[in-house]
């Protein structure tokens, strides 16, 4: 028999190599699934633009499958009253200029507003397994607004959120339980900032809001939609129980 002194409780060269192999599987199989997810979200990201594109009879060409930044321009002069925006997290941003939904100042959607925010809200209900969640937020400049309606640019930037949200609810049935909110960020998130970035300053803001042409960019209205990174006729599967759409065939 062997004394304590002589067992080896060390692993061998073998055992070593095959736990080292193991390790590599498992990063290896990890990193595949995020590269299929992440190709499966651009895949639903395209495929929601080309519903959108298709409801406003925009196109398409204008915003190929992987482009991360593509607009709609409705007035014909260049700057995009819609721009669609496409995160590599899965988020895609609608953002609406503030003279296609709304006169300065004001929280009331204007009727041509109200007509292209029901088409577009068509495509999302109709394809409403290719999302998790759907975010409304409204943003303003940084000039004070002191009126009778609104008294704080935190107060209009929310008033314009909840009326974008409780339109294409009602109109567009998009499903509150879908994660629906509305938020204001105010003045606090230029549009040059990222969605990612979770704080800003008081010099980011005022270098965002210099010139005119920026100021206009910053009072917006966005729609985010958190895209899935399913496949569409899985959560079309799992999606059976939502509440019906006239628009979603349901």
């Amino acid at each position: 028999m062997k004394t304590p002194a002589q067992l080896n409780f060390w692993p061998s060269f073998v055992d070593v190599v095959l736990l080292l192999l193991c390790v590599m599987l498992f990063v290896l199989i990890i990193l595949s699934q995020k590269e299929f997810l992440s190709e499966d979200i651009k895949s639903n990201q395209h495929e929601m633009v080309q519903a959108v594109f298709k409801e406003l009879g925009a196109d398409l060409g204008s915003c190929p499958r992987g482009q991360r930044e593509c607009y709609i321009d409705f007035d014909r002069d260049g700057r995009g009253d819609i721009f669609i925006i496409n995160e590599a997290e899965g988020d895609q941003i609608y953002r609406f200029s503030e003279l296609i939904l709304f006169d300065s100042g004001r929280a009331n959607l204007k009727e041509g507003g109200k007509a292209v925010l029901e088409k577009i809200g068509r495509a999302w209900a109709q394809n409403h397994a290719l999302y998790s969640e759907l975010r409304v937020d409204g943003h303003t400049d940084n000039w004070p607004i002191q009126t009778e309606d609104f008294t704080s640019n935190w107060h209009l930037g929310a008033a314009r959120a909840v009326e974008v949200a409780n339109f294409i609810e009602n109109q567009c049935e998009i499903d509150p339980y879908k994660g629906l909110t509305a938020r204001s960020f105010s003045e606090y998130r230029p549009a040059a900032v990222s969605i990612q970035q979770k704080w800003t300053s008081s010099d980011t803001v005022a270098t965002y809001n210099q010139q005119p042409e920026d100021r206009a960019k910053n009072r917006r209205v966005e729609v985010i939609l958190r895209i899935s990174g399913e496949s569409h006729a899985n959560q079309m599967l799992e999606g059976s129980t939502r509440k019906p759409s006239r628009y979603s065939g349901d």
